[in-house]
């Protein structure tokens, strides 16, 4: 089928994981180091989506399946929307 191995490929919305076009076909890249044993993921949103609240990356992630239950999505906040306190507010 069309794309077999990378339609295997689970959601996280913190991928290890993203896909290039490469002579005709896609291709698997690792974003960060992959631990041996490790499932490999990839985003199926775009990177504007990932940028969004939880509530609102849940919305658009509703059309593949009901809850996304990736560790990014489990925890009570959300590591990639915090950003550090200027040292003036220390």
């Amino acid at each position: 089928g069309l794309f077999l191995t990378m339609s295997r490929v689970n959601h996280d919305c913190c991928p290890s994981a993203g896909i290039t076009v490469h002579k005709g076909g896609l291709r698997l890249v690792a974003l960060r180091a992959i631990e041996e044993g490790e499932e490999i993921s990839l985003t199926y949103i775009s990177e504007d989506c990932l940028e969004r609240s939880t509530h609102l990356r849940r919305r658009f992630l509703a059309t593949w399946f009901d809850q996304c239950a990736c560790q990014r999505c489990a925890a009570p906040l959300d590591d990639a929307r915090r950003f550090p306190c200027p040292k003036s507010c220390r």
